[in-house]
């Protein structure tokens, strides 16, 4: 029964962590766009493909967003191509499920080879951190159709989001634990066997009197 338990538990750790990583992914595409996208001045979005004739989103384009009858927000002509939250998805979920399946063939590798040694899968972790980041730049690269620098960059823009919101709730956690705590400890410290331990003020003063 462990075995089917595990396959499980691992399909529902892609599904979320694949829901939560195309969140991000769009965040990260939205947030390129906005500081290196190319918006031409006289449209209102993105061009929803390349221009022939040098005009963006107008009349005179025959592949302009507004002929297609796609969203000219979609494709940034210099920017990431701003997917729908279910093909960020199903990018998401491809990058992560190729991310764990080179894990899993790495770490059966390394079991055969080097056994139980100490620090092995320490090492094998750091090492298949730029694998991953391959791995997910590539991904990207061939589902949002842009150039190879462009997708490494919206994977290391992915990844500094995600560390963003990682430190932003472990601060949360980390304030919560405090308050709880100290909410905890000065009804406890303040209560009267409590303060009966403490000496008054008069076992402290006659002491020092006498010498």
């Amino acid at each position: 029964m462990e075995g089917p338990i595990v396959i499980l538990g691992l399909g529902c750790n892609l599904l979320a962590s694949s829901l939560i990583s195309a969140v991000i992914l769009l965040a990260a595409c939205s947030l390129w766009n906005k500081w290196f996208g190319n918006k031409h001045p006289g449209s209102t979005g993105y061009s929803a493909a390349p221009p022939v004739d040098g005009s963006f989103g107008d009349e005179s384009n025959p592949f302009s967003a507004r002929d297609l009858g796609v969203p000219e927000r979609m494709v940034a002509t210099d920017g990431i191509t701003e997917p729908d939250f279910g093909h960020a998805y199903v990018t998401c979920f491809l990058a992560s499920f190729a991310n764990l399946a080179i894990s899993f063939l790495a770490r059966m590798a390394t079991g055969v080879l080097a056994g139980d040694a100490p620090g092995v899968m320490l090492a094998l972790q750091l090492a298949l951190i730029p694998v991953m980041f391959l791995v997910n730049t590539f991904v990207y690269k061939a589902r949002l159709e842009t150039t190879f620098p462009r997708a490494m960059a919206i994977t290391g823009l992915t990844l500094l989001i995600a560390v963003m919101i990682l430190a932003v709730v472990a601060a949360i956690v980390g304030v919560v634990i405090v308050v709880m705590a100290l909410a905890a400890f000065v009804p406890l410290a303040m209560s009267p066997s409590a303060l009966a331990c403490y000496p008054s003020v008069s076992e402290v003063i006659t002491p020092v009197r006498s010498v």
